[in-house]
């Protein structure tokens, strides 16, 4: 069989150009500290990422609304469907779970895990 490639048109490139542009979904979750809370427009909250600082847009639903009030100020992770940029970047997640962060206070000192590893060298 000697099939010969289809040539690329200025409408394939075009169109490739447009899905690229657009970027994709993917199933996971972002960190960082909540720091919006909003009802205007849409239901939604707005997490900065913790190195880069970068705001990204979660969408909730009312049952996720309590747990959002009680994560205000925290750091959180949130899992759902995650929108990225083309260049990777996420822009917004469908938010289906929202985990909290303890807070720092909450976690144990050097002193309280200094004998964890005592046998370890």
């Amino acid at each position: 069989m000697n099939e010969q490639p289809n040539p690329v048109t200025h409408r394939t490139v075009a169109r490739a150009a447009e899905l690229t542009r657009q970027g994709y979904t993917y199933h996971g979750s972002v960190e960082g500290s909540l720091q919006v809370l909003s009802e205007r427009g849409s239901l939604h909250l707005v997490v900065y990422e913790p190195i880069s600082d970068r705001p990204i847009r979660c969408y909730i639903n009312e049952d996720l609304l309590n747990n959002s009030r009680d994560a205000f100020g925290k750091r959180v992770e949130i899992f759902g469907d995650i929108r990225y940029r083309p260049d990777g970047t996420p822009r917004s997640i469908k938010a289906e779970e929202i985990a909290t962060f303890p807070d720092v206070g909450d976690l144990p000192s050097v002193a309280d895990v200094e004998g964890i590893l005592r046998n370890y060298h």
